[in-house]
């Protein structure tokens, strides 16, 4: 019984399936201006749609980016859920992303932004949006698109899940979204989202079970009795 415990305790397998890349090689070849993120008002997204056999995670987005004005750029973002008028609130994503600084005067650099948590888990029949805007009025950050531009392609076991809706970008804070010239390199990485596998979970339940029936040994210290006579 005692072993039975332990294996419930101890196995725990795991079930994983799937991984997609969208990508556009954003850390090889040549670089142009995409869309210089002026004002706070200014946002680029992606957005893609996840099919409904996938069983996918949000990883990482990178992008690349300039230092375009003012001192050190800070850009973020996140991640959104629906159409694109549902990227108007900047400050309302399902889960934001960690901030990045592009250095005054910095050239072209790759930056990677990620859930906080580290991955997110996606819906399936969802479609989302990677967004990323700047934090501060004052400092430019310009997104950068390979050259000569090229679109995202979804590589990987589950690419054929994912439909890839493109990008845009806002200069009125998403009041209206419009196809950039050049779309901007960037990467993003779905990877696996990690279930229990049954079998583990009914061993482990039934550790559980065997645990709390065993019995449990009392150890009393024996003490003398005297007799009075």
């Amino acid at each position: 019984m005692r072993l039975l415990l332990v294996a419930g305790l101890v196995a725990a397998p795991t079930l994983a399936w799937g991984q997609a890349t969208i990508s556009n090689s954003p850390t090889t070849g040549s670089y142009q201006d995409s869309v210089t993120l002026g004002t706070t008002n200014y946002g680029v997204s992606y957005g893609f749609t996840v099919g409904a056999n996938s069983n996918l995670s949000f990883s990482s987005l990178t992008m690349v980016a300039r230092w375009a004005s003012g001192s050190d750029a800070q850009v973020r973002g996140g991640i959104f859920a629906g159409d694109a008028s549902n990227l108007t609130s900047f400050g309302s994503p399902l889960v934001s992303f960690n901030t990045v600084t592009v250095p005054q005067n910095s050239g072209a650099s790759a930056y990677v932004f990620q859930a906080a948590g580290g991955t997110y888990a996606l819906a399936a029949n969802t479609t989302y949006w990677v967004m990323v805007n700047s934090v501060s009025s004052l400092n430019d950050a310009t997104l950068q698109a390979k050259n000569p531009s090229a679109a995202p392609t979804a590589t990987g076991p589950d690419a054929g899940d994912i439909t890839l809706l493109g990008s845009k970008f806002t200069s009125n804070a998403g009041g209206s979204w419009l196809t950039p010239g050049a779309t901007p390199a960037l990467e993003i990485q779905l990877t696996p989202t990690v279930v229990p596998e049954p079998n583990a979970l009914s061993l482990l339940s039934l550790g559980i079970v065997a645990g709390c029936g065993l019995p449990t040994r009392r150890h009393r210290r024996h003490v003398p009795v005297s007799v009075s006579k």
